[in-house]
C-alpha cells in the first residue's frame, strides 16, 4: 500500500503549468530482482565463511562434537545470509517503489495534459447564412453538386430594406428565428447571463441586435463583445484560458457596402456555445464539440498537427474531413503537406472555392459547417483558420476519445523483507549469545531487540513516505511541464 497521501491531482496548477509543448519524461525500467543463484552463492560463501571462522577461533581445549559448535559452524552463518537475503531485498523493494512511483507520475502528467487538451466548447446549436444553399452537404457530396465560385463576390439573398429595418436587422432575424428556441431552452438551465460574441463591419451594430433580441422575447438582456474583423479568434486562446461564461452566443456577419468594394462574399452565422459541465446537467442534445485549437507558424505546422493527433482529442481515425479558408499559400502548402506526413486519410475541403472571396467571418463558417457534418454521422473534423502569421488547428468532434486511466501500481513491500532481515539478526545475536558464547547479560540485548525492532520497522515506513515526496519533488523539479 502506498503510504503517501501527496498524489498528483488534475488540474493542480501548482503541479504542472500546461501548455501544447510537452516535453518528454523517460520511462525508468525496474531492475529483475537478484537471480537465485545469487542467493545460493551467498548462501555457500557464507557457510565456509562460517566454517572456516569456526574451526581457525575454535578453542582448543573444547570439544568440537557439541551443539555449540555445530550452531557456530552452521547455524550462525544460515541466520547471517538470511538476515542478508532481508537487507538485500528490502532495498531492492524500495528501489522498485521509487521506479513505479516515477512512471506514475510519469503516466499522470501525460494525463493531465491530455485531459487539459481535451477542454472544449459544447455547440448546442448554429445557423450558417451563405449565398450558396446547403453548402457543406454540397461540398461533401451528400447533396446535389458542390459549388465552384472561386474569387466571385456573392451576395445572400434577402428581403428589401424598409425604413424600419436595415438589412443588417434582416440578418438578425434570420439567424435568431432559428436559435430562439434552443437559447429558451439554455437560458432555463442554471448558465448565468448570456454572452452574445458579436462579429459585424461596425460596432454600432450592437443596439441593432438589442432590438431584435428584445422582439423576439429572448430572456435578460446578454452582455455583447463586439470583435474587429482583424481580431484574433477568442475560441483560440481567450475562452480556454479560465472561468469565462457559460452561455454564449456568436454571431458573426460579413456583408457588402455598396460605398467600399466588394473584397468578400456575404455570409452570416450564429453559434450558441456552452461548457461540457452544462451540457451534462441540462442533458440537452448538442450538435458537437469544438475541441482546444493548436497554433503554429506555417514551418512547424507538421510537429503541431503531430502533437494536436498525440492528445487524442478524438479517435485519430474517426477525424474524416479537412475543412480550411483564408490559407495564403504557404501556410495552405504547409497544412495540406502536415496532414499528408501525419497519415491523416481526410476529404480536403477549401470553402474558397466553393463560396467565392472569403471574408473575416469565415473562421465561424468552418467551425459550423464541421459541426453540421458531425451531426450528418460524417466523422470529426479538422479545421485550419488563419492565425496571425501562420495557422490556428482545432477538431470538431462528436464525443472526446476516451480518458486515460492512471491506476496506482503495485506496492512492493519492503516490510516483509524488512521483518526477515530483522529475524535474522535477531536469532543471530540470540543464538551467538546463549547457544554458542553464552553471556551473562544476555538479557539486556533482548530488551533492546524487543524495542528496536518496532521502531526500526516503523523508521522503514517513514523512508518509504519520505522516498516518496523525495521522488514527487524530483519529477516535479525536472519536468514543470
Amino acid at each position: 500500500m502506498w503510504l503517501c497521501g501527496d498524489f498528483p491531482k488534475p488540474g493542480n496548477d501548482n503541479r504542472m503549468s500546461m501548455r501544447w509543448t510537452l516535453s518528454d519524461a523517460p520511462e525508468e525500467v525496474e531492475d529483475a530482482p537478484p537471480p537465485i543463484w545469487f542467493f545460493v552463492l551467498l548462501y555457500v560463501i557464507f557457510q565456509l565463511l562460517g566454517i572456516a571462522l569456526t574451526i581457525f577461533n575454535w578453542p582448543k581445549n573444547q570439544p568440537t562434537m557439541t551443539a555449540p559448535f555445530w550452531m557456530a559452524m552452521i547455524v550462525l552463518p544460515a541466520l547471517a545470509w538470511v538476515a542478508a537475503w532481508g537487507i538485500i531485498y528490502t532495498n531492492h523493494a524500495a528501489y522498485q517503489n521509487k521506479v513505479r512511483w516515477w512512471n506514475f507520475l510519469r503516466e499522470c502528467r501525460v494525463k493531465y495534459w491530455r485531459d487539459w487538451t481535451q477542454c472544449r466548447e459544447v455547440l448546442f446549436a448554429s445557423v450558417a447564412l451563405t449565398p450558396e444553399e446547403d453548402l457543406a452537404e454540397r461540398m461533401l457530396g451528400l447533396e446535389g453538386q458542390a459549388p465552384t465560385n472561386p474569387d466571385k463576390t456573392l451576395s445572400l439573398a434577402s428581403q428589401a430594406e424598409g425604413p424600419d429595418r436595415s438589412r443588417l436587422e434582416q440578418i438578425f432575424e434570420r439567424l435568431l428565428t432559428q436559435l430562439a428556441a434552443p437559447i429558451q431552452q439554455l437560458a432555463r438551465a442554471p448558465v448565468g447571463p448570456c454572452e452574445v460574441v458579436l462579429q459585424t463591419g461596425a460596432e454600432d451594430s450592437t443596439p441593432v441586435l438589442l432590438r431584435v433580441w428584445q422582439r423576439f422575447k429572448l430572456p435578460g438582456t446578454p452582455k455583447v463583445v463586439w470583435l474587429s474583423s482583424d481580431a484574433d479568434s477568442p475560441l483560440v486562446e481567450q475562452w480556454f484560458k479560465g472561468a469565462g461564461a457559460k452561455f454564449r452566443l456568436v454571431i458573426a456577419c460579413q456583408l457588402h457596402d455598396e460605398r467600399d468594394e466588394q473584397t468578400y462574399s456575404e455570409a452570416a452565422v450564429a453559434m450558441l456555445l456552452t461548457t461540457v459541465e452544462i451540457a451534462a446537467a441540462t442533458k440537452l442534445k448538442t450538435q458537437a464539440c469544438l475541441f482546444r485549437p493548436i497554433t503554429a507558424e506555417s514551418d512547424s505546422t507538421d510537429d503541431a498537427l503531430a502533437t494536436l493527433l498525440r492528445a487524442e482529442q478524438v479517435p485519430v481515425g474517426k477525424i474524416k474531413h479537412l475543412w480550411f479558408s483564408r490559407l495564403d499559400k504557404i501556410v495552405r502548402h504547409a497544412t495540406e503537406s502536415a496532414v499528408r506526413d501525419a497519415g491523416l486519410t481526410v476529404a480536403t475541403h477549401e470553402v474558397d472555392r466553393a463560396m467565392g472571396k472569403p471574408g473575416p467571418i469565415n473562421r465561424w463558417l468552418l467551425q459550423v459547417f464541421a459541426a453540421q457534418m458531425v451531426q450528418h454521422g460524417q466523422g470529426a473534423q479538422l479545421v485550419a483558420n488563419p492565425h496571425r502569421t501562420g495557422v490556428a488547428l482545432n477538431v470538431v468532434g462528436a464525443q472526446p476519445a476516451p480518458p486515460m486511466t492512471t491506476p496506482l501500481p503495485d506496492h512492493v513491500s519492503t516490510l516483509i523483507p524488512l521483518i526477515v532481515a530483522l529475524c535474522g539478526i535477531a536469532g543471530f545475536l540470540i543464538v551467538g549469545l546463549r547457544g554458542v558464547s553464552p553471556e551473562p547479560n544476555s538479557d539486556n540485548l533482548f530488551m533492546i531487540l524487543l524495542i528496536g525492532m518496532p521502531l526500526l520497522i516503523a523508521l522503514r515506513i517513514g523512508v518509504d513516505i519520505l522516498d516518496t515526496k523525495l521522488t514527487t519533488s524530483e519529477f516535479d523539479e525536472k519536468y514543470p511541464n
